[in-house]
């Protein structure tokens, strides 16, 4: 409970039966009513129509919920509203996502989007509530290992955890965990998710990525016949990993 709002004493002139109740349970009745689940998943509408599953977010749009309904019991009444609001941001985990299915453009076109996704979502729900976020998990991807010279992927993922990290400079309570995922193979689709976390210190990315690494040539190595990750793709992204791992580690100092 240090962690969440805590409800004012009770007013009973509004005749509620609810805020009559002792502060103490109304705050457990908020609490079981905006658990929305594992993850709150929040995305921006494009505005694009038939073509909105191919073109880049809108952070100027408004925020959607998967599930609205979670969200009804702010708007019963002001009170509960005040009472409940930070409760919401603080209990659940928010997942924000900036999609491109053209991975080659947008590395090449980079501008800041993984930054611009979450500062849009933290100016839209309010200094207060920004501060009472605990958990964010931001998604980019998916992107295609070949759309884009080494060196072009390895400064998008840089420039994306330094932003990252500059955000969460301002919310030291809130865990962020960022997460690419990377299309490795056009003929079969075969995939793998990359997570990595973002801290303070980037030690603790550089150590994710050089997991990310040994695992993905592992799993290439473990292919039996045809190969569906071929053996320059495996050799070109486990480089651009050690390279991130490198370069992270030395603007460390």
């Amino acid at each position: 409970m240090s962690n969440q709002a805590i409800a004012s004493p009770a007013t009973t002139s509004s005749g509620s039966s609810l805020l009559a109740l002792p502060a103490e349970l109304r705050n457990q009745i908020h609490q079981l009513v905006l658990a929305v689940g594992p993850v709150v998943q929040l995305w921006y509408e494009s505005g694009t129509g038939r073509f909105s599953s191919c073109a880049v977010p809108d952070t100027d749009a408004p925020i959607e919920l998967l599930d609205p309904d979670h969200v009804s019991w702010l708007r019963s009444c002001k009170q509960v509203y005040h009472e409940a609001v930070q409760i919401l941001y603080a209990i659940n985990t928010f997942q924000l996502k900036a999609h491109d299915t053209a991975g080659g453009r947008y590395l090449r076109g980079y501008s800041g989007l993984a930054t611009s996704t979450i500062l849009a979502f933290a100016r839209g729900i309010g200094r207060l509530n920004a501060h009472a976020l605990r958990r964010v998990s931001f998604f980019m991807g998916p992107v295609w290992a070949q759309d884009a010279p080494n060196r072009a992927r390895r400064q998008t993922l840089v420039r994306m955890i330094r932003e990252l990290q500059v955000w969460k400079r301002g919310l030291p309570k809130c865990h962020l965990e960022a997460s690419l995922r990377l299309i490795v193979s056009r003929v079969t689709r075969d995939s793998a998710d990359f997570r990595f976390v973002v801290a303070m210190d980037p030690c603790a990315a550089i150590e994710s990525l050089r997991r990310a690494t040994a695992d993905f040539h592992d799993a290439a190595a473990q292919e039996t016949g045809e190969l569906a990750i071929p053996a320059l793709e495996v050799g070109m992204f486990v480089s651009l990993l050690e390279d991130l791992a490198s370069e992270l580690s030395h603007r460390k100092t």
